[in-house]
């Protein structure tokens, strides 16, 4: 296994209806990524890019934390 650095320092989870996240989610492909379960994740550098998500996308709402049903 070999470890890279990366341009990245925070992930964040979408929130919000399944039609708005793939929108957010195609728009930002080059910062997206998949957790275990296959839910996207987006890759983030400041918290500009964060602030930036929620304003083009105000139906989406990024997230540190990923809420489980068990």
């Amino acid at each position: 296994m070999r470890f890279e650095a990366s341009q990245f320092t925070t992930a964040h989870w979408e929130l919000g209806d399944k039609a708005a996240v793939e929108k957010f989610v195609n728009a930002n492909n080059g910062h997206m990524a998949a957790d275990h379960d296959g839910d996207p994740v987006s890759l983030t550098r400041p918290q500009w890019d964060i602030d930036r998500g929620e304003w083009d996308y105000p139906d989406v709402k990024l997230t540190a934390t990923k809420e489980m049903q068990v």
